[in-house]
């Protein structure tokens, strides 16, 4: 495939940068696809644990919360209605 000019990037829209990239892909070889889907899946893979990271780190934030909370004698049911847990889970802080 040419090389492109660099200003392309510059001024192409979203749907041109994206057959861009599909021409490129489809020009690789049957290695450097393999290479190229394996990097997709490591991404995804990435992507996947800063989810799960991030969705721990909330949890554990909004647990801290209403530890706090009860400390401070909010009762369960307000702490339930502000933090989103169920009363159940208020209870065993």
């Amino acid at each position: 495939m040419e090389i492109l000019d660099p200003e392309i990037y510059q001024i192409a829209d979203e749907a041109l940068l994206e057959l861009i990239e599909k021409a490129k892909v489809s020009a690789l070889s049957e290695a450097e696809y393999a290479q190229y889907e394996a990097e997709l899946k490591l991404l995804s893979n990435r992507g996947t644990v800063e989810r799960y990271n991030f969705e721990q780190g909330r949890k554990e934030g909004i647990l801290g919360i209403a530890r706090t909370m009860k400390l401070n004698g909010y009762p369960t049911e307000e702490i339930s209605s502000l933090t989103g847990l169920t009363k159940e889970e208020v209870e065993k802080i």
